[in-house]
């Protein structure tokens, strides 16, 4: 059974655009556990424009979503690790296939996969000749690179068909990749600054089998594909806050979202307990004290702890009591977050 897992302490971003830069230090580290949803039947029509101080809203969603929880994890915690010596974080999103990755202040690299990567209870160890480079760092708007790939493995192919003694796979790929966007994404849980990146992948697939008998190897099929995906990254996101894939003929297929909220870089936001709640839990309404009294406008956010957006106001910041009223919502746990120009802070509440 997957478990969800929630982030204990979210801080959100102030709305403005900022061209950012990905770093190292933005990306999965072992002992993450990554939580994001799939729209895999999206009604998302494209990636929207390329270019500087752009602007996306991917909120609109089909009833087909699912969970993707991604673990990060030592390779030497696997049972592949020494097949990949040059790895330092290994990622899976079900422990019994994984994907290993060489991570360090220039670039991420995957180095190969293993597991059961055919869901056939069969393990197979893939490594990949040259990596598959998935980032250079410092990652900035205009940076670009192509980089070629190979993965060449055989395995046992009596679990496919008892007539067959081995299958080699082969699999020749050229990625080119390009940050060719940056601006501020809306997601099912918050606006983000990021910078997008646009990602093809041009592979050609050939599979050998070689029956019992008579043992002799014969090419059984050569495919070549093109897959092409737009990813939005944004600081402190670890994997891609955002993802859309696109099938052979250029039309969206899938929309991946992070879970994890949107980071603050502006340092001079105050979150000094701006705001207090009570009673927390809470039956049918809850009173939000603001210690300031200056008439500035700000908004007022409820979300699930999914990330999904419950309500939205605006109001001027008064020293007094606002009393929300949460007897529509569902038991559970939510989060409110107050933004205005000075202060933003997002505290947890419960409904009983």
């Amino acid at each position: 059974m997957k478990k969800n897992y929630f982030l204990a302490f979210i801080i959100f971003p102030l709305v403005g655009l900022s061209q950012i830069t990905i770093e190292h230090t933005d990306m999965p580290q072992v002992g993450d556990v990554i939580s994001r949803k799939a729209d895999t039947m999206t009604m998302i029509t494209g990636p929207g424009n390329a270019g500087a101080n752009q602007v996306w809203n991917f909120t609109q969603l089909s009833n087909y979503i699912i969970d993707e929880i991604t673990s990060v994890v030592s390779p030497s915690s696997t049972s592949y690790g020494s097949s990949f010596p040059t790895a330092n974080i290994a990622m899976t999103n079900d422990n019994s296939s994984y994907l290993f990755f060489e991570q360090n202040t220039t670039m991420q690299n995957v180095v190969g996969l293993a597991g059961d990567v055919l869901g056939n209870g069969t393990p197979i160890t893939a490594p990949m000749v040259g990596g598959d480079l998935i980032h250079n760092f410092p990652r900035t708007y205009g940076s670009n690179f192509s980089d070629t790939y190979t993965i060449d493995v055989t395995v046992n192919g009596s679990s496919i068909n008892p007539a067959i003694s081995q299958v080699r796979f082969k699999r020749v790929g050229l990625a080119k990749d390009s940050t060719d966007a940056w601006g501020q994404i809306t997601t099912p849980v918050g606006t983000y600054n990021s910078l997008r990146v646009k990602r093809t992948d041009f592979t050609t697939d050939s599979i050998w089998v070689q029956p019992v008998f008579p043992p002799t190897w014969s090419l059984y099929q050569t495919t070549k594909d093109t897959a092409k995906t737009f990813q939005w990254l944004a600081k402190g996101g670890k994997l891609a806050i955002a993802e859309l894939s696109l099938d052979s003929i250029g039309t969206p297929k899938k929309f991946t979202w992070s879970l994890i909220a949107p980071v603050s870089e502006i340092n001079e936001i105050s979150s000094n307990n701006f705001f207090d709640l009570s009673p927390n839990p809470v039956n049918n309404e809850i009173n939000l004290r603001i210690d300031e009294n200056n008439g500035e406008e700000a908004t007022l956010t409820i979300s699930d702890e999914s990330g999904r957006i419950i309500k939205t106001e605006n109001f001027q910041i008064q020293k007094a009591q606002h009393k929300i009223d949460c007897s529509s919502l569902e038991s559970g746990v939510y989060f409110i977050q107050i933004t205005s120009n000075r202060n933003q802070e997002v505290k947890k509440f419960i409904k009983q």
